[in-house]
């Protein structure tokens, strides 16, 4: 909710890694603009992305963290599913 599990995340990544990100998926465009704030806030932007949108949306939030964001097999170490109902 509003980036705060992205952002305990992003605390522990390795700062000599420049290309580990934590990339959070946010269903509610309100939340997702809060979360943005509150990342810019804590000094993460450099590696957190907030991406709107939601999982079950017919591949079109996928499709985007592929063509947007590079996302691809095996290019993804970790993944969190938090408040899946």
């Amino acid at each position: 909710y509003v980036g705060y599990s992205a952002l305990r995340m992003a605390r522990l990544l390795r700062t000599d890694d420049e290309g580990a990100r934590v990339y959070t998926v946010e269903y509610s465009e309100a939340n997702a603009k809060v979360a943005r704030g509150i990342i810019e806030f804590a000094g993460m932007s450099h590696c957190v992305t907030v991406v709107h949108g939601y999982l079950s949306d017919g591949g079109k939030t996928v499709a985007r963290l592929c063509d947007e964001f590079g996302f691809a097999p095996g290019s993804v170490d970790f993944v969190f599913i938090d408040h899946a109902k």
